[in-house]
């Protein structure tokens, strides 16, 4: 048994007590946790039935939910859900016309707990807002301590994690990263990614989260209690030094921006259509080469517009020379990365990404889905009369944008992309988020205190009344009201 083990099986064992007697408000928390601070390059024990923490913690908690009546009888399987099914089923056929079914369906089984479990256990948990409010605190304050190890790392070149991850799969390819260096501002950085096994899907952990807290203000309308780890957020980003994720941030606080202007989105995205267009007819480079002039290091962004090209057989291989290497693969993909991708492993594209292992057949499961979730957060919208409702619906809705364009220059994949699958589960859920809190009444009441005259400020809820009563004293008296919550 390696030294990692007896941690792992520990943690697991920990996090899954929680799951089960924590309220079902928060108990989406220990997941939360367990898919962001513990690596997955290693297994629980046995090391054969490759169980990572997470995905023992994901199965215990969607045993719960499955044997918990209130649960079942609130939840309702909707579009999509079948959609969700209908993703993974093709996902499973792709993989069956590739590879020898026994590893098709292993490896689309552990794809299944890493992703789809934590996917449901929100559609089941994630259904008001204290559990809104609980999902989101639990990733928050656990990114505190990670973005702080961050930094650390990207300082010295190593982590506490090492203890652990370097008893597990892969840890040549992610020491490797670890010494990494790459200057920031000037300042030569190493490229932090523990727990991550890499340094981008590090970045974007921190980079979706920034968007989606500020939604914690409405809790108790107070920045109390979320804005010193929010503020820490970008601390983490940084320090993966990945102009991806940053970029991310940049456009998701563009669309926040655009929130009071929001009714005017036909134009918005008219006009950046518009733009879309004029640059990819007008100008002498096309959209990929100039996007990706934007990142810190400029071999980074050449490598995708060739890998780009390569895909598209607009280029030739440096090793095997021009031909088309998805020649009859387009359906259903190669299932691996084949050795005609050797000059062009790194599949950083993610519709490339998704295209190469499970043909358009994975890619089409995968774009449906992202479709069906956000048809969930349109009618959300519709539904919004509160601007706390509305404001939850447009920070998610900025993500979604802001995290599809980053995409076609980043392929998600291990944490990220199962964390995605949560935030996919989050925003089908805003349907049942929004309205779920009866509307409150505003009133103010003119009163005078200490000889000034003040106005009371006081949110009712429906059906509660305000009394203000007139202390003894005679009819002179100071009209007293209680102060205002």
């Amino acid at each position: 048994m390696t030294p990692d083990q007896p941690i792992s099986l520990a943690v697991a064992v920990f996090c899954s007590i929680l799951c089960l007697i924590l309220p079902l408000r928060t108990a989406i928390v220990p997941l939360c946790i367990a898919m962001c601070a513990y690596p997955t390059n290693v297994n629980v024990p046995p090391a054969q039935m490759q169980l990572t923490v997470a995905r023992i913690v994901g199965l215990v908690l969607i045993v719960r939910c499955l044997l918990t009546s209130e649960v079942r009888e609130r939840f309702k399987w909707s579009m999509v859900d079948t959609t969700a099914a209908l993703y993974f089923g093709l996902l499973v056929s792709a993989q069956l016309m590739t590879i020898e079914a026994g590893a098709a369906i292993n490896k689309q089984a552990g794809f299944f707990i890493s992703a789809f479990i934590p996917f449901w256990c929100v559609r089941f948990l994630v259904v008001d807002r204290p559990s809104l409010y609980a999902f989101f605190k639990g990733f928050l304050w656990t990114s505190l301590p990670l973005a702080m190890l961050a930094m650390y790392q990207a300082n010295t070149g190593d982590s506490p994690y090492r203890t652990i991850m370097e008893n597990g799969i892969l840890w040549f390819e992610i020491h490797a990263q670890w010494l990494e260096i790459r200057p920031f501002v000037g300042v030569p950085m190493h490229r932090a990614s523990a727990p991550f096994q890499q340094c981008i899907m590090y970045g974007w952990f921190f980079a979706i989260q920034v968007p989606w807290c500020t939604n914690l203000y409405f809790q108790n309308r107070s920045l109390k209690g979320w804005i010193l780890p929010w503020l820490i957020l970008p601390v983490g980003t940084i320090a993966t030094v990945s102009s991806g994720p940053m970029m991310m941030v940049s456009l998701s606080f563009v669309f926040l921006a655009m929130f009071p202007i929001r009714g005017k989105w036909k134009a918005i995205f008219g006009s950046a259509g518009l733009v879309y267009a004029a640059t990819s007819l007008l100008a002498k480079r096309g959209v990929m080469e100039i996007v990706s002039s934007f990142g810190l290091d400029p071999t980074s962004g050449y490598y995708r517009v060739n890998l780009l090209n390569f895909v598209l057989a607009k280029s030739a291989s440096p090793k095997n020379g021009a031909f088309n290497p998805m020649v009859g693969h387009w359906l259903a993909g190669f299932g691996l990365i084949p050795k005609s991708f050797d000059d062009f492993h790194d599949l950083c594209i993610q519709w490339i990404f998704l295209t190469v292992y499970n043909g358009l057949l994975g890619a089409a499961g995968f774009y449906l889905f992202v479709a069906a979730c956000s048809w969930c957060l349109w009618k959300a919208n519709k539904k919004s009369t509160m601007l706390a409702d509305q404001w939850l619906c447009w920070s998610l809705f900025a993500i979604l944008i802001a995290s599809m364009l980053a995409m076609q220059l980043v392929a998600l994949f291990a944490e990220m992309f199962f964390i995605y699958h949560m935030f996919l589960g989050l925003i089908a859920n805003t349907v049942m988020i929004c309205g779920s809190e009866p509307n409150e009444r505003s009133i103010g009441v003119l009163a005078e205190m200490d000889g000034k005259k003040v106005m009371l400020r006081y949110r009712l809820k429906p059906g509660q009344r305000l009394a203000l009563l007139r202390p003894p004293g005679g009819a002179g008296a100071q009209l007293q009201a209680p102060p205002p919550r």
